[in-house]
């Protein structure tokens, strides 16, 4: 049982969190649009740029002040719960 608690504690990153979102809404982005980005720093071709996007036009997501997603950063607790909260329907309330 030590290794599951392990992985309770291990950080998540701003693109895993995106991922579970997807999952929690029962979303697939295979069929969204990727010939741009919402984020400057996600490229086109990155594999989750699909999953970004469509969570970010939904209003999900949102990026810094200057543009940038940062998928590969750790989330904080409170990006997390504005996350969670807004996949809930209650985004008015996060802000």
């Amino acid at each position: 049982m030590p290794e599951k608690s392990e992985e309770l504690k291990r950080n998540v990153t701003r693109g895993e969190m995106a991922k579970i979102l997807a999952q929690y809404l029962d979303i697939a982005d295979d069929v969204y649009n990727t010939s741009e980005t919402a984020f400057v720093d996600v490229s086109i071709y990155d594999e989750n740029v699909g999953l970004y996007n469509m969570l970010y036009d939904f209003g999900y997501i949102n990026g810094d002040t200057s543009g940038k997603f940062n998928p590969e950063r750790n989330m904080t607790l409170n990006e997390a719960v504005k996350f969670t909260v807004t996949a809930m329907g209650y985004g008015f309330i996060a802000e």
